[in-house]
This record gives structure tokens, C-alpha cells and sequence, in this order.
């Protein structure tokens, strides 16, 4: 079978197509191709920069600009491909906006961790306005049409899947749920540290939530834990604070960052499924989350972490705290993740039926 892959390239996408290249090494009967989007320079940075005055209101079209932006450019990378694939998979619908005339001509698999429907209420650096579904439809049209002309949606989460039946009308026979999930790897080797440890990971620390993080540490934790940021934000120096901002993905030096820590805690209120939470959970992490988007559905609260109200102060530092000063809890809830990743989210076993699933439509 001869497998495209297109990918628009960003933040997790990156971690799901490392790991999908690796696992499909098993799998020799796939062809696989990857088109993944480049970064954007100059041109596209230029039409999908933030407009100040009309940014306020939400009224500049930013997100439409960068979407299709970017679409043109994935268009015109996966055009010498088309015709030799046997089954296209894009990832995820943003980067077919504007090639609706290749999902239609060839068996097509779209899938996605949030549409542009909940991505449109979800960024930090967008207020949504009155006006906010007025700029948004543009996209949302041409996304519609993209889910109505592919063979078969995947969601990664219940949360996405309702999305794309409830906003978008989708036929439900062919909207599917499946968490690809990442490659575990080896179990973990504990190295103990003089002190507990937080660990947080995310390029940016007002959109993950790692200010209010280092806030509740600042506040209550210092004394007792040190907190480790990996982000590309510049952060003053203190006393029991190390931040990192030299890592990229997949260079490995996460998994040793992970494996030092007692806590990983992502507050984030804008990720819909982040691969890092299986990051940490495989390295035998408890994970506190907050209740939003997808992240619920992947740490069980209470057994392999634990799910606070989004933006709660209290109930972060009050679960945090918990996991600090109980040691033996925290290694039990580590164990639990560990389990739980390697049993639903391996990606050498989710790839299985995801390759059935692109062979059932190859065959059409």
C-alpha cells in the first residue's frame, strides 16, 4: 500500500509523524511517503502576522491568513505525489483547505486533535469576540468540506470527534476515535533526587499554563520542590528553578529530563491531546492536567494523576502538593501511567487498526 502522509508539521504533529515513521518500519507492505509542512518564512509570517488594532476585536482574519497560508504551500508540495498514492492521510484538515479537489479525486483519511471550531475559543492570544464567528467561517467552510470528502475522519479524542459531528454535521458511519498515541520506549530507570521535582514542557509559558504554574510554585512549593520549565521563554534565575531552552523535538534529551522529575505538571488550557502528556506518563510520571479539551480522557483522574478545574489556583497547588509530600503515592500513580500508556496508547499497537483503516479506504 502506498501511504501519503501530510502533515502540517507543528508543535505535536511533529512528535505523532516521528513516532508513525518509526513504527511503520514494522510494517514493510506500507509505502510510506511524509510531506511535512515547512516552517513558515518570511512571505508567510508576513500574510499570518496579528493585525494590532483590528487583533483586539478579533476582526483581522489572523487564523484564516496563517491557515491558508499554509495550505497553498502544502498544495503545491504534495501535488508530485498524488497520482502514485494509493491513500492519502492528512493531518490535519487545515493542510487539505485548499486542495478539496485532491481529497475528493483519491481515497482520503483526515484526522485531527481539535477543529478550528474549538481552536477559535481556545488561544490565548485570541479573545474571542462578537465577531469571532464571523471571521472564522471563511475556514470553517472550506473545513466542512474537507471532513464531507474525505473517506473516513479520525478523531483522536471523544471531545474532537463531538466537535465534528455536532459543529460540522458530519456523518457519524464515518467519524472514527482513535488516540495514535506514542512509542513508550524502555521502562523508565529511576534516579532519585535530594528534592522532589515538578517538570513542565511547552514552548510557550503563557499558552501551556506554565505561568500559572510557576506562580503556584512561587506561592506555596518553592520551599519543599524544584521546578524544572522546558520552554523557549526567558525566565529570570532563582533558587530552585532550572530552565531549559536549548531542547527540540525529538532530540531526546526530554526523556532525561522526565526521568529526573517526580511530577510533570501541564496546565494548559489550549491543547486538545498533547503527545507530551504520554511523554510523561511512560517515564513513569504522575501527570496533573487540567479538565480541558482531550487531556481527560487521557490521565484517569485519581489513578494516574489527577484533573483540576482549568485556571484553579488552589486545586493545582493543593494536587501538586499532594504528590510531593507523598512519595510513595506519587511512584504509584507514575507506575499506573506507565501501565496505562503501554496498554491503550503504544503507538506500535494503535498503528494496527490505523493501517486498517487506510487500507479499508485504499480499497475503495
Amino acid at each position: 500500500m502506498r501511504a501519503l502522509f501530510v502533515s502540517e508539521n507543528i508543535g505535536g504533529h511533529r512528535t505523532l509523524h516521528r513516532h508513525l515513521a518509526e513504527t511503520l518500519l514494522q510494517h514493510p507492505w506500507v509505502d510510506a511517503r511524509f510531506v511535512l509542512v515547512p516552517r513558515p518564512e518570511l512571505p508567510r509570517r508576513v500574510v499570518g502576522a496579528r493585525w494590532p488594532v483590528l487583533g483586539r476585536y478579533d476582526i483581522d482574519f489572523q487564523p484564516a491568513r496563517a491557515q491558508l497560508a499554509a495550505a497553498a504551500v502544502t498544495r503545491r508540495l504534495v501535488a508530485p505525489f498524488l497520482a502514485e498514492a494509493d491513500v492519502v492521510h492528512w493531518y490535519t484538515a487545515n493542510s487539505a483547505l485548499l486542495s478539496l479537489d485532491h481529497v475528493r479525486r483519491g481515497p482520503s483519511v483526515v484526522s485531527l486533535d481539535m477543529t478550528n471550531a474549538q481552536n477559535s475559543r481556545r488561544l490565548p492570544y485570541r479573545e474571542p469576540t462578537r465577531f469571532t464567528p464571523f471571521v472564522t467561517r471563511p475556514v470553517a467552510t472550506l473545513e466542512r468540506r474537507v471532513y464531507d470528502r474525505a473517506d473516513t475522519v479520525i478523531a483522536k479524542s471523544e471531545w474532537a470527534a463531538e466537535s465534528v459531528l455536532v459543529d460540522y454535521g458530519i456523518d457519524p458511519l464515518k467519524v472514527r476515535v482513535h488516540a495514535f498515541g506514542i512509542l513508550p520506549g524502555p521502562p523508565p530507570v529511576p534516579r532519585p533526587q535530594p528534592r522532589p521535582v515538578l517538570a513542565f514542557v511547552g514552548t510557550s509559558l503563557a499558552r501551556k499554563g506554565g505561568n500559572l504554574l510557576l506562580d503556584v510554585w512561587r506561592r506555596s512549593l518553592r520551599d519543599r520542590a524544584d521546578l524544572v520549565l522546558v520552554t523557549k521563554d526567558r525566565v529570570p534565575p532563582e533558587p530552585g528553578l532550572r530552565v531549559i531552552r536549548d531542547i527540540e523535538v525529538g532530540d531526546g534529551r526530554i526523556n532525561q529530563i522526565l526521568e529526573t522529575s517526580t511530577v510533570f505538571a501541564f496546565p494548559s488550557t489550549m491543547d486538545a491531546s498533547p503527545h507530551v502528556v504520554f511523554e510523561a506518563m511512560a517515564r513513569g510520571l504522575p501527570v496533573v492536567v487540567c479538565r480541558s479539551g482531550g487531556m481527560p480522557e487521557q490521565v484517569v483522574d485519581g489513578e494516574t494523576g489527577f484533573v483540576v478545574p482549568p485556571d484553579d489556583r488552589e486545586a493545582l497547588g493543593a494536587v501538586l502538593a499532594k504528590l510531593v509530600d507523598d512519595a510513595p503515592l506519587a511512584r504509584q500513580m507514575g507506575a499506573a501511567g506507565r501501565d496505562e500508556v503501554v496498554r491503550h496508547f503504544d503507538m506500535a499497537k494503535q498503528v494496527v487498526p490505523f493501517l486498517e483503516i487506510l487500507r479499508e479506504v485504499s480499497g475503495r
